[in-house]
């Protein structure tokens, strides 16, 4: 295995070469007619300012001042890490996110990096970069990891170039939902992105022009077809083959592309709280101006599809048996309390803490009371793996 930066320069400038002599094939990859092979060469270990995340990687990841900065070269990845760190402590939906990576980056240190990130070497801006297809989550749990450690050395991640400069989207939408639920957000743009990899797109939505077009009209762009390949109707078999690897309906994929019609913003908050696309159908169906404040309400609210439903008809001035908030019964504010703090342990983060939790809960109670509460949890559990088809 390459270890050095020497050799990883040489693999870098071999791969350039590669790519150039066939660019006019264009960046995305069709998924007919054409093989996607992994790369059967070496894994090179290559240091973490060497390698570009993919922009249009369609799950939103770091903040979006914070991606501006980095992607315009104004910040590297170590002083992108620090400020993303530091807004932590008094975010907690930041928190979250980024408490998910440091323990994804912690079992780096326990097992090591037990699969590589994939991509391909290119030239950004006069320097040879390994630019990442997958792997943009390894990538910054490295990097905060390394921060928060005050490490001196500059953390590598291990890399295998894939066997053609092209792109696939799909491979790419497969590993992140094999990684993560994905968020309503997330859908929406892993949706609009497989989409256009099958369009013959303008010059000015293509990924290969220079300056690239902006994320938000480039996702959003799936929202105008006229606009962006000159007929109203999807081509035949599109909808059908973005399905299947999806696993959605085409009904549940539109109202899913709906959402990029949001602000980038306000995508990258409901990504962030993992608002679902009942509650965000909801806020689009309220006049633009009233978007902002209502999603931000409920996120800090919790409110359920209804609840914002509610909400817009007090705005609207309405006068319904549904203007005032209801109460709710004993069986939907458990419902409530239980979304609530899976939210705040995001899924993974505080598995390592649960003794902690449990010491806090247990602290002052009597054992009766405590054994009460884990029959309870076991029971609720139970009824859940029933409702999975467990």
């Amino acid at each position: 295995m390459a270890k050095d930066k020497g050799t990883a320069d040489l693999f870098a400038r071999r791969a350039s070469k590669r790519e150039k002599d066939s660019q006019a094939e264009g960046y995305f990859a069709a998924s007919e007619g054409r093989a996607n092979r992994t790369s059967s060469s070496r894994i090179v270990s290559v240091p973490l300012s060497q390698i570009l995340p993919d922009r249009f990687q369609p799950r939103p990841i770091l903040p979006l001042d914070l991606k501006d900065a980095y992607y315009s070269g104004d910040a590297d990845w170590r002083e992108t890490a620090q400020t993303w760190l530091g807004r932590a402590d008094t975010d907690p939906g930041v928190q979250s996110r980024v408490d998910t990576l440091l323990e994804l980056g912690g079992t780096f240190g326990e097992h090591g990096q037990i699969k590589p990130v994939t991509g391909v070497w290119e030239e950004v801006r006069g320097e040879i970069r390994f630019h990442l297809e997958t792997g943009e989550r390894r990538f910054w749990a490295k990097a905060l990891n390394a921060v928060k450690q005050e490490a001196a050395a500059e953390p590598h991640l291990e890399c295998r170039e894939i066997d053609t400069h092209r792109r696939s989207r799909e491979r790419q939408v497969v590993e992140n939902i094999h990684a993560e639920k994905p968020t309503a957000v997330a859908r929406a743009r892993e949706v609009s992105s497989l989409i256009l990899s099958k369009l013959d797109l303008p010059d000015e939505l293509s990924l290969d022009a220079e300056p690239v077009p902006g994320e938000h009209e480039y996702y959003r762009s799936v929202l105008n077809l006229e606009g962006a390949i000159g007929q109203k109707q999807m081509p035949a078999g599109i909808w059908e083959e973005v399905g299947e690897v999806m696993g959605l309906s085409r009904t549940a994929m539109v109202r899913h592309l709906n959402i990029l019609d949001l602000p980038n913003e306000l995508q990258y908050l409901a990504d962030l709280h993992r608002l679902n696309e009942r509650v965000l159908r909801e806020v689009l169906s309220l006049p633009r101006e009233h978007w902002e404040k209502t999603l931000t309400l409920a996120i800090e609210e919790d409110f359920t599809a209804q609840e914002v439903r509610a909400f817009g008809e007090r705005l609207a001035g309405k006068k319904s048996k549904t203007v005032k908030r209801q109460p709710r019964s004993p069986v939907e504010k458990t419902a409530t309390r239980v979304r609530s703090f899976l939210k705040i342990a995001g899924g993974e983060e505080l598995r390592g803490k649960l003794g902690e939790v449990a010491t806090e809960y247990a602290a002052g109670l009597e054992n009766e009371e405590i054994l009460e509460a884990a029959d309870i949890l076991q029971a609720l559990a139970e009824k859940l793996r029933l409702r999975a088809g467990e």
